[in-house]
């Protein structure tokens, strides 16, 4: 049963370290969605 519990703390980092993946590759889908936008209108 311990190894239970200590699965789903692991389960519950790997979701909070994917949430927070997920931030980051949203801020740098927008940084190149500016970039794009720069580039676009030069």
């Amino acid at each position: 049963m311990n190894n239970h519990k200590m699965d789903s703390l692991d389960i519950e980092e790997l979701k909070a370290n994917m949430k927070n993946l997920n931030g980051k590759i949203h801020q740098m889908l927008t940084t190149v969605d500016i970039q794009d936008q720069h580039k676009k209108r030069d």
